[in-house]
Order: C-alpha cells, then structure tokens, then sequence
C-alpha cells in the first residue's frame, strides 16, 4: 500500500533529513537497495576493517537522528543505518504490513543484498520490533540484538497515549497551533532542538497513526530466537512503559541476556543516556570505551 504523503510535504521532510545528516559531520556513503517492497536507503558509515553494526530508527523516524543516538560507535564499527520504509525518511513510501510477514521478508532482503553476515544489531522503537521478527526466522545475520524501548513487548499505555499523543496530535493537525505540538514534543523528548522540533511537525502532519497498530511477539515467536537479546527501557517512556517492559521481557525472550532500566529517561534519550547506551554496548561486544 502506498502512502499518501504529497511530494510538497517530501519534499520539506527530506530537506530536514539532509539538514541532520550533514549536522553528523561524518563520512558517509548512501546506498539504495532494491527490494520486493520497495528502494531502501542505507546510510553506512565506512569504517572496513571493523565490524558491521545494523542499525534501524523508530517510529516516526529516520537514519541520522538514530545515528546521533549511538555516535561514537561509528570508531568501532561499520555501521549500516537502514530507512525503514514508509516513514519520513528517503526510502520508499511502502507500507509494512505488521500482520503478515513484510517486517523480516522485507528485511532480509536488505541484508542479504548488503551481504552482511554476523552483524550486531541496535533497534530502536520500532527498529526492535523487525529485530524481534527478524530473529524469529533467520537469526544466522546477527550475532548481538540491543534493543531501545522495543515495539512488540507490551501493548501501549493507550490512555497516556491518548492524552499525551493521540488528542494533542489530532488537534495539531486541525488547528495547526504550536501548543499542541509543544505539548506532545516534550513528553517525547528531553531537551528542545529546533531542527528535531521541526521534524516531529512534518512527521505529525505527513504520517497516519492507524497504520501503526503492530503485534506482540508470541510465546512461540521468542522460543525460536536464539540470538543473545539485550533490552534497554526508559522509565519516563509513556508510550510503554519501562518496568513493565522488562517484566515481560523476561518471562517472554528464553535469549533474553541483560536488561538496562534508564530512569527518568524518555521516549527519546538524552545525550547522556545516549552515552550510557553506547558504553553499554561497547562493553557488550568486548571493545574498549
């Protein structure tokens, strides 16, 4: 199903795109793979000699904002920062279905085009939950899974949702007033950025809330993921909850290696935060900080 995002709406999102990519100020290489769902952009930060990470944004989400959220691991490995499609990205305007089987299909693909075997993988939102699909079928590509506040664990807190997202969200759309998106930017974020406040506007304008129901992973699903699984939840995270998150991480994933509780950490981490994450996953993955 294609999206119905005008090319005027595009065409503002890809300039704020471009704005963060080059405010990285690292080199990169973009890279469009061909899939049955659709073209794919792939941001890959090149560092040969070292280890390929994949790294997949959230909701809502581009590449070089969830590049931002792990910087500094660009030293130690190769990373391949994937578009997901159907978001306000430069991939294609696809949609995923989340009832069927398009999140691994689709990106299987990928990674079979990039021919990238024993990967370590970062998921974010979103991101976790084509990890977790991903790893139910064909888990022989990654070799570690971090994953940020992952999509398919618990359902979403629908009455924060609601009031801190749903209600704001459509009022913006309606009444185009900045209180409303002021309001559900700083339940989501932790610190103002004008460019990232900038980005939510057009995002909330140009994306459709109903195409973003997903799934629980099954108990059947997580017994048959064998990758070690490494879950990081925010605490002040109103979309899902971070202890219960963990709560049931633990009961669902048998793989489930470690868990990391941020507390007060939102929806979208701070730079701190960020760097916990980071030093995390550096002392996962036997590098040094």
């Amino acid at each position: 199903m294609k999206s119905k995002i005008r090319n005027t709406e595009r065409t503002q999102i890809l300039n704020l795109y471009y704005q963060e990519l080059d405010n990285l100020d690292l080199d990169f290489e973009l890279q469009t793979v061909e899939t049955s769902f659709g073209d794919t952009n792939v941001i890959i930060l090149e560092n040969n000699k070292k280890p390929p990470l994949i790294l997949v944004h959230g909701f809502f989400g581009c590449a070089p904002f969830a590049i931002q959220t792990i910087r500094g691991l660009e030293k130690h490995f190769k990373i391949y920062a994937i578009d997901i499609l159907n978001e306000p990205n430069l991939s294609d305007a696809f949609h995923l279905n989340p009832f069927k089987k398009d999140h691994s299909k689709w990106f299987y693909e990928v990674l079979s085009r990039l021919q990238v075997y024993n990967a370590y993988f970062v998921g974010i939102s979103l991101g976790g939950y084509i990890g977790f699909k991903t790893l139910t079928t064909n888990s022989k590509r990654i070799k570690k899974a971090f994953l940020i506040n992952p999509t398919g664990v618990i359902k979403w807190n629908y009455f924060k949702v609601a009031s801190h997202l749903l209600i704001p969200l459509i009022c913006y759309k309606n009444f185009n007033n900045d209180k409303y998106l002021n309001k559900i930017y700083n339940k989501l974020y932790p610190t103002i950025n004008d460019l990232s406040l900038k980005y939510l506007s057009k995002k909330i304008q140009t994306s459709n809330l109903s195409s973003y129901k997903f799934p629980l992973i099954s108990e059947q699903e997580a017994s048959l993921i064998n990758t070690p699984l490494y879950i990081i939840a925010s605490e002040d995270n109103f979309i899902y909850n971070g202890k219960l998150l963990i709560n049931k991480a633990k009961k669902r994933f048998p793989s489930l290696k470690e868990v990391v509780f941020l507390k007060n950490a939102k929806y979208i981490l701070s730079d701190k935060e960020n760097k916990i994450v980071v030093n995390y996953i550096l002392e996962n993955t036997n590098f040094e900080k």
